[in-house]
């Protein structure tokens, strides 16, 4: 047997609609100008965010990974000023000796060695605190 052959219903046409569906007519936006978005449960702005992660990180962990930083930058800057002593000889040691070593030149060297250890240890200690913070954060 032959099948018949089933019409599509036809669709009904919205008032006012062009041919796309597409309504030209004004909306009323008034309706939700003075309403308050629902806020789930789920959602937290920036600030929360950041005050959450770094409560969970550990708050002494976190003022201890910023302390190392800190203090790093300032051996660094430290360092800088000391090249700039050594390589103007401002306090006149290729003249006069050093307080404690025999020559100039070794007495600059070491304080400028002290110095860029220093500041390798500040930055292994800031890595780490900041790893330890940053690990405790992720894990809550």
């Amino acid at each position: 047997g032959a099948e018949q052959r089933k019409e599509a219903p036809k669709k009904k046409k919205p008032s006012g609609a062009s041919s796309s569906g597409l309504s030209l007519s004004a909306t009323n936006i008034k309706d939700n100008l003075g309403k308050k978005k629902d806020k789930s449960n789920t959602t937290l702005t920036m600030t929360e965010a950041v005050i959450n992660y770094a409560k969970f990180g550990g708050v002494i962990v976190g003022v201890l990974s910023l302390l190392w930083f800190l203090s790093a930058q300032t051996s660094r800057q430290i360092s800088d000023y000391w090249v700039r002593q050594w390589t103007g000889d401002t306090r006149k040691w290729y003249v006069t000796g050093p307080p404690l070593l025999a020559s100039a030149g070794p007495a600059y060297v070491f304080i400028y060695g002290m110095l860029t250890l220093a500041f390798i240890v500040l930055m292994l200690l800031r890595g780490g605190t900041f790893h330890l913070w940053t690990l405790g954060s992720s894990q809550r």
